[in-house]
């Protein structure tokens, strides 16, 4: 039986389904653009459920996708367009909620907060939140007062026995808006989103001896940990910057995928056709960064399958349209016709990544 490729346990097939249940994984994440046609079934339901919420959740929340979701109108698994939320902080140091709708109306929602004196002490409660939350809270004092036989009495001296009583002898802070930084680029987030999506596409494509090999081990301790925990090395490459124009072209990436905001995922071979890179590209590279790094010694059956005379037919990659999910398999033949177009051969296509890493 398959492991999955995240928490490495052996996948079953029971139900109803447990933890350890082999699962559909869609390796871009479905809110962002993501594909039926690009999955692997070798995710655990634990390990799917788990690093939704904490990954897949975290890396479509970052304003490069976010805006991206929004501007494409893209569904999440729910069917709905998920709202972009950020965490705000008012100029009187309420903390609140700013949430971004599909529709591109703005809803703020204050914390509900109460703050009473300590130790039982004498004084006033200052309580936050919307006015419906602070009206039932205050409602809940009423009660809890009546039931304790205690009594509450203002600063001018008069009883506050009802609602009203309460809210005409409060000092009222009306708070319409938050100040707030937005954080463009959590490194977090970004990185541990964009590893899962390599993980995941190297193993579609190079096999579960590149999964559960060396090379692998160290993109399954960054996505499965907090910043915290992450390894003391870390990948080569970059996760956020732009593809290199060589690889741009072998790859198809021209004006057109730019401009559909295509996803591109691919293995690119290194000079000496043992190693290899993979480059990741999301809504075309549109305002989104761009990542490649090396993915170190490429399976002994992919190489061979690069040097057999079958090699034209030798999947690399896929391309995805967000917004139709259409997927589109890049193949090595693909590859050395745009290459071979513009002049260089195999070997100098492949020459032209030494270090790019």
């Amino acid at each position: 039986m398959a492991k999955c490729i995240y928490r490495e346990v052996t996948l079953n097939a029971n139900k109803p389904a447990d933890s350890d249940t082999a699962t559909i994984e869609h390796i871009v994440p479905w809110s962002a653009g993501g594909s039926n046609g690009l999955v692997t079934p070798d995710v655990s339901k634990g390990a799917n459920n788990d690093l939704g919420s904490e990954v897949d959740a975290a890396f479509a929340n970052t304003l490069p996708i976010a805006i991206k979701r929004h501007q494409l109108q893209l569904e999440g698994q729910s069917g709905n367009i998920t709202p972009i939320v950020w965490r705000g902080t008012s100029p009187d140091g309420v903390k609140g909620t700013i949430t971004i709708n599909a529709d591109g109306v703005m809803d703020i929602v204050l914390d509900t907060a109460v703050q009473r004196p300590e130790n039982g002490e004498v004084g006033p409660v200052s309580v936050a939140g919307s006015r419906e939350k602070v009206e039932a809270i205050l409602q809940g004092m009423l009660a809890g007062m009546k039931k304790r036989n205690q009594i509450a009495y203002g600063q001018d001296g008069n009883l506050l026995d009802s609602l009203d009583a309460m809210m005409s002898a409060s000092e009222q802070t009306f708070v319409d808006s938050l100040r707030m930084t937005v954080e463009y680029f959590n490194q977090e987030a970004w990185t541990r989103g964009i590893l899962k999506i390599a993980l995941a596409a190297g193993h579609k494509l190079l096999g579960s001896d590149w999964t559960f090999g060396p090379d692998a081990a160290i993109f399954r301790q960054i996505v499965m940990n907090s910043r915290a925990n992450w390894p003391k090395s870390s990948p080569r490459g970059f996760i956020a910057g732009e593809l290199d124009r060589s690889v741009r072209l072998a790859l198809g990436k021209t004006a057109t995928v730019r401009d559909k905001y295509q996803h591109t995922v691919a293995v690119m071979p290194m000079s000496d056709g043992r190693r290899g890179a993979i480059a990741v590209s999301l809504f075309g590279g549109n305002g989104v960064p761009e990542a490649m790094f090396p993915i170190g010694d490429l399976p002994r059956s992919f190489v061979d399958a690069l040097n057999s005379k079958a090699y034209r037919d030798t999947v690399m990659g896929y391309r995805v349209d967000p917004q139709t999910r259409i997927t589109v398999p890049i193949t090595f033949g693909e590859i050395d016709r745009r290459v071979t177009a513009r002049g260089p051969s195999n070997s100098r296509f492949r020459n032209a990544h030494v270090g790019r890493s």
